[in-house]
């Protein structure tokens, strides 16, 4: 486990995991088979003030945009949208999911994640610790 690496400096340029994977995948993460289509709206966050040990909840409607009745695994992921020098930081990462009732065509289920801000952290290998 020492000598894990998963980040793309570290590997020769590929890295490890969906969070650091530089290549094609043959699958995209999250890929899957259905019979329908869904839309995601109404995505709202409750940022305005949240603490290191505090929660973000993400609230969005899923609807099914197609023919035929299915369910589908909403998938919540956060992305790193800053850089830090000498560190290679994931891309994004899933920070939360879930599956959706069957929804007929055209229905619309309100789903709500919570993300503890604390599950944010990234793992610094040189100091080993979070």
């Amino acid at each position: 486990m020492s000598d894990y690496d998963i980040a793309p400096g570290g590997t020769g340029g590929i890295g490890r995991t969906y969070q650091y994977f530089t290549g094609t995948p043959t699958y995209p993460f999250g890929y899957g088979q259905s019979y329908t289509t869904f839309d995601y709206s109404h995505i709202r966050a409750n940022t305005a003030t949240v603490s290191a040990d505090g929660k973000v909840t993400v609230r969005f409607d899923v609807t099914n945009t197609g023919d035929a009745a299915g369910a589908t695994v909403a998938q919540l992921y956060a992305a790193t949208p800053f850089t830090v020098p000498g560190v290679e930081l994931p891309r994004k990462r899933l920070v939360g999911f879930q599956k959706t009732a069957v929804l007929k065509p055209g229905e619309t289920e309100r789903v709500s994640l919570t993300v503890n801000v604390a599950d944010l952290a990234l793992w610094d290998a040189q100091a080993m610790r979070s």
